[in-house]
């Protein structure tokens, strides 16, 4: 098996619309993928791996019809890290995907099913109904963004003014992130840092008691206020209630890049990024230092995209309202 770096500005996934076009053939996804490897100039090389992604979903119906429901994976990667908090099963019973389903793995650590092979996330179909709760979740998210931005404008405003009145600089705090398929945008927070202490490549992340911190700034963290201006990066269709939490180009996790430390990391921008996520919903957030834990964050993004649906985003923002607002750290 030849180890794969993901670009990820290269990935495209289809699946990440709301109304996807179905291509005439199959696009050269692994072609994509591999463009900054230096396999993509190679013609030879590109053929090689240019259906990687088709020869992965051939080799799994192969199996499938072989073994029926005795299906198991031999080179199939399953979590082993722990969570820091238990993951509530019960509570996704009939989440789609979740459950008897002999063609993929057993429910694992992240609470959902996680689909490997050969080291590689597998591709979810683009069924009707995951087009379907693609169109809904878009439908909630400006629902939702909108209601919030109307009941929550006085307090947003008086946040506005407390942070002028106890430190100077502007209101939001504005950096570039990664969204879909890799495309930067343009995130807003309420300013929680002084501002002459502020980093903002987002390299430098927020410790407990962070002396970059204004006198409000690690109670809008702890209690999540400064995530609120993201609603309008949902009303501009830049991000989700739900969806794997935007990181900064060039994210570090126990000193390395993160997607050296986790090969398959592009796979989590197939999906717009979230307000909150799978990851956030189960206590996983702050401080990238641990490797461990760092590739279970990615983890968790990885079964969110794989099992999506509409019961399940209702689940994760349920979670992170009593995790976040009753329980945050502030990190």
């Amino acid at each position: 098996m030849v180890s794969m770096k993901y670009a990820q500005s290269e990935i495209a996934c289809k699946y990440c619309l709301i109304f996807p076009s179905e291509p005439t053939e199959r696009p050269n996804r692994g072609a994509a993928i591999l463009s900054e490897t230096g396999f993509a100039s190679s013609p030879e090389k590109s053929g090689q791996f240019g259906g990687l992604f088709g020869a992965l979903a051939s080799a799994h119906a192969s199996k499938s019809a072989q073994h029926g429901a005795d299906l198991s994976f031999g080179s199939s990667t399953a979590l082993t890290a722990k969570p820091p908090a238990a993951t509530d099963n019960a509570a996704l019973d009939g989440v789609d995907g979740c459950q008897n389903d002999p063609s993929v793995l057993s429910p694992t650590q992240t609470g959902l099913v996680l689909r490997f092979e050969d080291g590689v996330p597998i591709e979810p179909s683009i069924t009707l109904t995951r087009r379907l709760g693609l169109a809904i979740k878009r439908c909630m998210d400006v629902g939702i963004a909108l209601t919030a931005l109307v009941f929550l404008g006085p307090m947003l405003l008086f946040v506005a003014i407390a942070i002028m009145a106890t430190s100077p600089g502007p209101v939001l705090f504005r950096q570039i992130r990664t969204g879909v398929n890799g495309k930067p945008f343009l995130i807003f927070k309420f300013r929680t840092m002084r501002t002459e202490l502020g980093d903002a490549s987002g390299t430098a992340q927020t410790r407990a008691d962070d002396h970059r911190l204004t006198p409000i700034g690690g109670f809008l963290r702890r209690k999540s206020i400064d995530e609120l201006p993201q609603l309008l990066n949902v009303l501009i269709g830049d991000m989700s209630l739900v969806g794997p939490r935007p990181h900064v180009p060039g994210m570090l996790a126990a000193g390395v890049l993160y997607e050296e430390l986790v090969p398959y990391y592009g796979f989590r921008h197939c999906m717009k990024p979230g307000i909150t996520g799978w990851a956030q919903a189960n206590g996983y957030r702050g401080p990238t230092d641990d490797q461990t834990l760092s590739k279970a964050r990615v983890d968790h993004d990885i079964a969110y995209i794989q099992n999506f649906s509409v019961r399940l985003d209702i689940v994760t923002l349920a979670r992170t309202v009593w995790r976040e607002l009753a329980k945050g750290t502030g990190l």
